[in-house]
Order: structure tokens, then C-alpha cells, then sequence
């Protein structure tokens, strides 16, 4: 244990901010005493007997000390004498320091003389000395201090380093666990045996997705988590994130949407893993907090200035990206906000009993967005949802595709939907198709263009509407003989999307499950560009049985490499 940290008392502080007291004394040749200050006898060995015409020598012998010093002075061998802190041995517990100086003075007559001038200096000493010891003892409180924090950073990593060990010794089996519930729910089971299986396979994921929590958290904590810088194409890493939670956004009857600003690129570098990470994150906490209403994605992008460089450098465009996932769920009290990004940590002690989690998924996604080079923060009003915003810098060598390039460019499109976010996304990709776009909310709006005789050439409807089901609408869109052959596009909830399916027949009608992929609208319109007939999509097979046939028709030779038993034979 440290000694504790003594410092000057305030009173020896005060004590010493009193003027300086010098006290003198004046000799003649033959060193006696020809004028003595009032105060100056008590630096005499024995006070009393201290007065004009004694001998210095014998009145002050310890003060003087060596006579030559004296005799050299008088005699100018010495200009003057000066002697620093002499310590009167005769008071041993309240030692005196003294600072002597001794000058030689001649008189207007010729007559030489010595003045000694003395000053008590012994509570400067005093607090010399205890300003020293001070500064000794915080000098071995800085270093234990040092000592300590370099001992928990050890522990830090240890610990960390425990923990990714751990979380990886625990992850290999979940994964068999996993991938065996997996096979055997692709058995002949009873309904009760399945309700056990999918039980099983459900706590499964959910034990994994914490283990991997804290594996990534380990791993950031001790510094070992490193981001890749690979191009990657932010629109389909976002819809690939919704599609993943379609379901059970539809489960909730959620609407799910995003809108990329039309000046953001489409490709920049950086970890897709690891952003894909955060967006779920921040999605899945939307979904699960938002009963009623929407969750929806934006993206803006800004260009930043040139890095401080030479103008003949080839680096490309730096972006700053801000991302914005916004829900119309519960909402998080403004005197809670700042439990939000620390581990472990939720904004009631109720919310990991009531919806579950660990408290370590802000956190990590503020910890990789800050590797990012960006920040995180949230706006939120209870009963009014959240929106968390989250940007990151990100460099992007994407060529801008010319409009005019595309096949089916100039081509009009009708867009049906009450839904101003997807409304919105699907303007500004038709957009940047060249295409001319015309949008109604209300599917009466949509008839009333189409009776005016617009020469639309393809159209998207959304299902969800209040006030008329699809079959309704395709049947008033199709009694039009004009329009018997235009290309409809039928936006439905994934989970309904089998279902919808068989309700219409119709060459020129396709269903799409929300949220719309690009890619899909692409190859839609690509098709209609060229005259061909839009097919029903047929629901797929049943999984069983491909996997039954798989090796008749695929006999190949697979090696395997896995150091697991287990695995090695969920994998076969």
C-alpha cells in the first residue's frame, strides 16, 4: 500500500509570504562587535551576554566558524562571503538554518569594517524539505499508478483474449447443434416432435447470435478485429439485410422500405460483413421494438474534400455516407439515451426480460462504426419511435452509368403505392433508368390515369392497400382493352407471397415480395423492354425432396475439410 500524500500545512504556507527579516551586525578590524541589530542576539549561543564590544568570536563561535574566512575578507582576499543554510546543532528538534553573508565596508575615514548580515531561513528549509518528500511520494504514486493501469490493461486483454477462446470452444458445437435440428426437421416428424425441433433450433440461434456478440466484442477489445476494404454494392447489402427480415417484419404487419439518395454510390470499399452487422443490428432492434406503422432505411451521401495531397494523386473520391433507420415503435425516454452504446447495458432492466438481447449490439456496431471513421447517434420521443442515424467515410471509383444507356429508358411507369419511403425509391431508380415516372397513392388515382388514356408501358401496384384488394384492381386495370397486355407488377408481403400467387393467372402480371430488390425490378423491366411475357412466379419446391434427388442428379465427389466430428457429419 502507498504512503499517503503529505503535503505543506497552509499555516507553514502562510508563514512564509511575511516579508524577509535580515538582522546585521557590525565589526571593526579586531572582529568586535560595533553595532548589533535588536534581533540579531538570538542567533547567539547564549543570547544575554551578546552586546557592543564583545568579541564576535566568542558571542557567535558557531555562527562565524573558521576565523580566516573573516581575515580573508577584511583583507580583500575575498571580495565577500557568502555561506547557505548553516544548521545550528544546539536545538537538535527545531533545528535553526541560517544564510550568512559577510562584507567588507570601509568608512569615509578609511577605517575598514565587516557587516554580517544573517536571515532565518529555516522555514523555507522546512518546507524545501517537505515539498521534497511530496514530490518523492507522488512520484511513487504516479508510478504505482502506471504499474496498476499497465496491470489492467494485461488483465483487459487476458480477458479479452479468454473470451474470443471461449466464444469460438462454444460456437463449434451450437453449429452442430444447429445443423443436425436443421436435417432432422427435413425428417418424417410428428407435430409435436417438429414444435420440439423448431424450439431447439430456435434457442440454438439465439445462444449463437449472443456468442457471436461477444466473440466480436472480445475481439474489438483487444484490438484484434481488423476491417476489410473491398468494393461492395451498398444497395444490395441493404436489401439483403431486409430481405432477412422480411418475415418478421411481416409477421408484425410492418411495412420495411429504404431510399437511397440518387447522388449516392452505388460502390465504395470497405467491410461488407461488418456493415451488413450494424444494419441488422439497428434493424432488428426496430422491428422488435415497433408494434404498428413502418421501418424504413435512408441513405444520403456527401463528397468530401480532397485529402491534403498532391494534385497529381490518383486516390479516389472519399464519401461521407449517413444511414438513417427510422421505426414508428415505443420510443426511448430522453434521461435513458445515454445507456444505449455501453456493453452490457440496457435502457430498462425490463427490456432484456420482455424482448430479450444482451446489451452488446449498439455497442459493438458504435465501436466498428468508429473504425469506420464515423460516429452513431439517435433521436427517439416515447410513443413516437426512433431514428438512429450512423455515418461512416468511404472512398468510391464508380463510374457514373449514363441514363440513356439503358433498354428500357423513356419508358413510362405507373407506381401505386401509400407508402412514401418506397414511393420515393422507386421514382428515384426509375430515374436514374431514364424512365418517366407517375405516381398515385390511392388506387382510384391509379385508374383515374389510366382511363385518361396514358400510354403507361408497365406498372407496380402494392397489395397493401386499404381501400381495394389486388384481384379488385387487376380485374378494373384488365377490363381496359388497352391495357389487357400491360405489365403489372404486384408488390405483396413476403409471407403472403405463395398465397397471392394463385389468385391471378395472367401472362403479363408477376408478385414481388417487399422489400423490392433492384436487381429484380431490372430484370422485369429488361424483359418488358423486349416484349417478353411476365410468368407467375411458381412457389418453390418442396426442399425434401430436391435434397433426395440431389445426388442422382449431382454425383460428384466432395472433400471435406473439418476438424470437428460432429460437424463432419452434419455436413455429409
Amino acid at each position: 500500500m502507498l504512503p499517503p500524500l503529505s503535503l505543506p500545512s497552509p499555516n507553514l504556507l502562510n508563514k512564509l509570504l511575511v516579508p524577509r527579516r535580515i538582522e546585521y551586525l557590525v565589526l571593526d578590524q579586531n572582529f568586535i562587535i560595533q553595532a548589533i541589530s535588536p534581533h540579531a542576539k538570538r542567533f547567539a549561543d547564549s543570547p544575554d551576554d551578546v552586546s557592543p564590544g564583545k568579541d564576535v568570536r566568542l558571542s557567535f563561535p558557531e555562527l562565524i566558524g573558521a576565523e580566516e574566512t573573516l581575515i580573508a575578507v577584511l583583507h580583500e582576499q575575498l571580495a565577500y562571503f557568502e555561506l547557505k543554510a548553516i544548521a545550528r546543532s544546539s536545538s537538535p528538534d527545531l533545528p535553526l538554518y541560517i544564510d550568512l553573508w559577510i562584507v567588507n565596508h570601509l568608512e569615509e575615514n578609511g577605517v575598514k569594517q565587516l557587516v554580517l548580515l544573517i536571515e532565518d531561513v529555516s522555514q523555507r528549509m522546512v518546507l524545501e524539505q517537505s515539498l521534497t518528500q511530496s514530490a518523492y511520494e507522488a512520484n511513487l504514486l504516479l508510478s504505482a499508478l502506471k504499474m496498476a493501469k499497465q496491470h489492467a490493461e494485461e488483465a483487459n486483454r487476458a480477458k479479452s483474449d479468454f473470451l474470443a477462446m471461449m466464444s469460438h470452444e462454444i460456437r463449434t458445437p451450437m453449429n452442430a447443434v444447429i445443423g443436425m435440428t436443421r436435417l432432422l426437421l427435413e425428417t418424417n416428424l410428428t407435430v409435436q416432435q417438429r414444435d420440439f425441433v423448431e424450439i431447439i433450433r430456435g434457442s440454438g440461434n439465439t445462444l449463437l447470435t449472443i456468442i457471436n456478440d461477444i466473440l466480436d466484442f472480445s475481439k474489438i477489445e483487444s484490438g484484434k478485429l481488423e476491417l476489410e476494404q473491398q468494393p461492395l454494392n451498398l444497395r444490395a447489402c441493404i436489401e439483403e439485410v431486409l430481405e432477412l427480415l422480411a418475415t418478421k417484419a411481416a409477421e408484425k404487419e410492418l411495412e420495411l422500405a429504404y431510399v437511397i439518395a440518387s447522388d449516392t454510390p452505388d460502390i465504395i470499399l470497405g467491410d461488407i460483413t461488418r456493415l451488413r452487422q450494424i444494419l441488422v443490428n439497428l434493424l432488428i432492434n426496430a422491428v422488435k421494438f415497433t408494434h404498428t406503422g413502418e421501418v424504413t432505411v435512408s441513405v444520403v451521401a456527401r463528397r468530401l474534400a480532397p485529402k491534403h495531397c498532391s494534385s497529381s494523386s490518383k486516390s479516389s473520391p472519399r464519401y461521407a455516407i449517413r444511414f438513417a433507420v427510422k421505426d414508428t415503435g415505443i420510443g426511448i425516454p430522453s434521461d435513458r439515451l445515454n445507456r444505449l452504446f455501453h456493453p452490457f447495458s440496457q435502457v430498462d432492466s425490463s427490456i432484456s426480460r420482455n424482448y430479450g438481447g444482451t446489451g452488446l449490439g449498439l455497442a459493438i456496431s458504435q465501436r466498428l462504426i468508429e473504425m469506420m471513421g464515423g460516429r452513431i447517434w439517435v433521436n427517439s420521443e416515447v410513443g413516437q419511435g426512433s431514428t438512429f442515424f450512423f455515418s461512416i467515410v468511404a472512398e468510391s471509383n464508380q463510374p457514373i452509368a449514363n441514363p440513356a444507356n439503358f433498354q428500357f429508358a423513356g419508358k413510362r411507369l405507373l407506381i401505386l403505392t401509400n407508402n412514401l419511403t418506397r414511393q420515393q425509391n422507386l421514382v428515384l431508380q426509375a430515374q436514374a433508368w431514364a424512365m418517366v415516372t407517375q405516381v398515385a397513392q390511392h388506387s382510384t388515382d391509379a385508374l383515374n390515369w389510366l382511363n385518361q388514356e396514358q400510354p403507361f408501358d408497365m406498372a407496380i401496384l402494392d397489395t397493401q392497400l386499404s381501400e381495394v384488394d389486388d384481384f379488385s384492381l387487376v380485374t378494373a386495370i384488365r377490363q381496359k382493352p388497352s391495357y389487357r397486355e400491360l405489365p403489372l407488377i404486384l408488390l405483396t408481403p413476403v409471407d403472403k407471397l405463395e398465397v397471392s400467387q394463385h389468385k391471378l393467372t395472367d401472362d403479363y402480371l408477376i408478385y414481388l415480395s417487399k422489400p423490392i430488390r433492384q436487381f429484380q425490378l431490372y430484370e422485369i423491366f429488361s424483359r418488358i423492354a423486349v416484349d417478353q411475357p411476365l410468368r407467375t412466379i411458381l412457389p418453390s419446391p418442396n426442399l425434401t425432396s430436391a435434397y433426395a434427388q440431389l445426388a442422382d442428379r449431382l454425383p460428384l465427389r466432395i472433400l471435406l475439410v473439418e476438424d470437428h466430428l460432429i460437424n463432419q457429419k452434419w455436413h455429409c
